[in-house]
């Protein structure tokens, strides 16, 4: 089976003070045609990475190994020239602050025409209406009038709304949405999300989404990854992350949501604090923080399993399946 994109034991090493240090390690994760991904962790657990490595969009000196393929075929050793054609025509991101991805000096209909006018040798008179067809499709009414504009005389919603329909303009097969709703309040969140999922379908373009908000991944995502320090620790489906979670981590993650039916004078914590990949100890990532710590865990990195349809990286995976099934029975999680 040919996956839309694969993600092989893709591992990146940035340069910070004059040093390589590594922050993804051994990422393994694939997303079909049509099919919503969504990666979650805490801060600086790679999820932004992953998404920045698939078009090649790392910082200087960056170093990437393992392999990326789309449709079928490996991108590792495309051409600068590649790359960018790839982003032109085949995968698109959307990034967390809109403002800081459209130039303030140019015009909307600038910004959003420019694409097709170069790389698809579109008319602009061509190009502009169909920009503003895509604006109205995302919200944004008087859209002629909003093409002449410039950033800074829009908000942040209308901002993130033409960011969207500069992604849907060029038509990806693929589109990377870095946390899109991180700057918005929360209405505006709820309008944009479902602006983004609502085209995505018609258009059936592929997703991999990052967030943070694991009920947001829930919402409308086909499988979630989780990640911790550089590593995808577990794999599944909504449905079965939520209810019987294998990883210690994305249990530890689900148990500190805030929760409407029940009430709480405070919410557990994780323990410690969330570590980069080039901090995590030999052995397991989370060992540090984890409950279920045993001498094994610090030996060797525990490698993939496959249990109950999910994927998962932990030493004790198959007795923590049982304590997850004994708690989503039961009602309640056990330790």
């Amino acid at each position: 089976m040919t996956h839309l994109l694969e993600i092989d034991h893709l591992s990146v090493d940035l340069v910070t003070h004059r040093r390589y240090h590594k922050v993804l390690q051994d990422v393994s994760v694939t997303v079909e045609k049509a099919e919503v991904v969504s990666l979650v962790g805490e801060s600086g657990s790679g999820k932004s990475m992953t998404a920045r490595s698939v078009l090649n969009l790392l910082p200087a000196q960056g170093k990437m190994s393992g392999n990326i393929a789309f449709d079928g075929q490996s991108l590792m050793d495309s051409t600068s020239k590649d790359w960018q054609k790839f982003r032109a025509t085949k995968a698109a991101m959307i990034f967390q602050d809109p403002r800081a991805s459209i130039n303030p000096v140019h015009r909307i209909g600038d910004f959003l025409t420019e694409a097709l006018v170069h790389n698809r040798d579109m008319d602009r008179h061509e190009a502009l209406e169909r920009a503003a067809t895509l604006l109205e499709q995302v919200g944004i009414d008087d859209a002629r009038r909003r093409l002449r504009q410039y950033p800074h005389e829009l908000s942040g919603g209308m901002l993130q709304r033409v960011m969207i329909a500069s992604v849907l303009l060029i038509e990806p097969q693929l589109i990377l949405a870095d946390e899109p709703t991180t700057a918005l309040d929360v209405t505006t969140q709820a309008d944009v999300i479902a602006i983004l999922d609502d085209l995505r379908a018609q258009r059936e373009m592929a997703m991999l989404f990052i967030t943070h908000d694991l009920e947001l991944a829930a919402a409308f995502s086909d499988r979630i990854a989780v990640m911790y320090a550089g590593y995808i620790v577990e794999v599944s489906t909504p449905a079965q992350l939520h209810t019987r979670p294998l990883h210690p981590y994305t249990a530890a993650l689900l148990r500190s949501r805030p929760m409407l039916h029940e009430r709480t004078a405070r919410l557990p914590q994780i323990s410690g604090r969330p570590l980069s990949a080039f901090e995590a100890p030999p052995g397991c990532p989370f060992q540090d923080r984890c409950p279920y710590v045993q001498a094994q865990c610090g030996e060797s990195l525990p490698q993939p399993q496959l249990i109950g349809g999910s994927i998962v990286r932990c030493h004790r995976a198959s007795e923590l399946e049982l304590v997850s099934t004994a708690g989503a029975e039961g009602g309640q999680s056990h330790e």
